[in-house]
């Protein structure tokens, strides 16, 4: 059995560092991916409150350990690194980035976060085992549907209320 779960964390299928989660301050990712939109129901210990999480779900590298992890991207965040495609300073195209993102937060896991995306001004290549790891990881839809899958519930298509597609890869 402990085998079995050795083998699922090496994986990084389960496991504590299974997903990327910002914390206070720095942290410096690279973005691999697009971005799929993704719903899924918490349930608050505390109270027994049931909400709707809305997230984008991306493949990054962690710069903090070098790892290839699923992002659960809140919109604001989500946005910034959008915005980023066609801004004159650090305009790009498809994924991988070309560069690291910084994502500075402030009061990290509270309702009153804040957030601050600033781009690398430096342009890099993702080195060999880099490229491999993000390859390992697979296709970030066939996660979120792995995601929704295990939800229950179906995946939304269409187009959000302001119009804007559902990003999809």
């Amino acid at each position: 059995m402990l085998e079995n779960l050795k083998k699922l964390e090496d994986s990084g299928k389960v496991g504590g560092s299974d997903y990327f989660k910002v914390q206070n301050g720095n942290n410096i990712i690279r973005v691999l991916t697009e971005g799929v939109y993704h719903e899924s129901e918490f349930k608050d210990a505390k109270n027994g409150k049931v909400s709707i999480t809305k997230k984008f779900v991306m493949f990054i590298i962690d710069r903090k350990d070098g790892k290839v992890k699923p992002y659960f991207a809140p919109y604001a965040i989500y946005k910034a690194i959008a915005n980023l495609e066609e801004d004159p300073f650090f305009k790009f195209q498809g994924m991988p980035m070309p560069y690291d993102v910084n994502v500075k937060v402030e009061n990290a896991g509270t309702l009153n976060v804040q957030y601050n995306v600033q781009a690398s001004p430096n342009k890099s290549e993702l080195t060999a085992d880099e490229v491999k790891a993000a390859q390992e990881k697979g296709s970030i839809a066939d996660y979120v549907k792995g995601l929704t899958e295990q939800d229950g519930t179906s995946a939304p298509a269409g187009n959000f209320s302001d119009g804007s597609p559902v990003p999809i890869q």
